[in-house]
């Protein structure tokens, strides 16, 4: 008795699923499907705009280490400009100094050379009595 009792309470709560599941699945099985079948479409929009805004941060990234990197060669060059430049200025002034003061003697042969061609042509513009001929 008990049993049929408590029966009337399965056979309610069956019809009200059969009364209430038929709306559940139109109101949430179709947005569902919809959902799923523009998910595709959302998605694909939302990668290429995620795509595209990494793109311009590494796009804005690289050019700045670009011209931060010509940034520190230009600095760098102003930076050792002056210690080359006093070291060339000595290196010039000792050089001069030391190619004044030591000729290789390659340079004194051809010193010798020049002068001894000189006395040549000075003894062609001397008198012919100066060459020891008679006339």
């Amino acid at each position: 008795a008990l049993a049929a009792g408590n029966r009337w309470i399965t056979t309610a709560a069956q019809m009200g699923m059969g009364f209430i599941l038929p709306f559940a699945l139109t109101f949430i099985a179709i947005p569902l499907e919809t959902f799923v079948h523009t998910s595709r479409t959302v998605i694909g929009t939302l990668t290429t705009g995620l795509l595209n805004t990494l793109a311009g941060i590494l796009r804005v990234l690289g050019k700045g280490a670009e011209h931060g990197g010509k940034a520190l060669i230009n600095l760098y060059d102003l930076v050792i400009f002056a210690p080359l430049w006093i070291e060339q200025r000595f290196t010039s002034r000792r050089t001069a100094a030391g190619a004044e003061a030591i000729a290789s003697p390659a340079q004194q042969d051809v010193s010798q050379h020049d002068k001894e061609h000189e006395e040549k042509d000075d003894a062609m513009e001397l008198p012919h009595s100066a060459w020891g001929v008679s006339s």
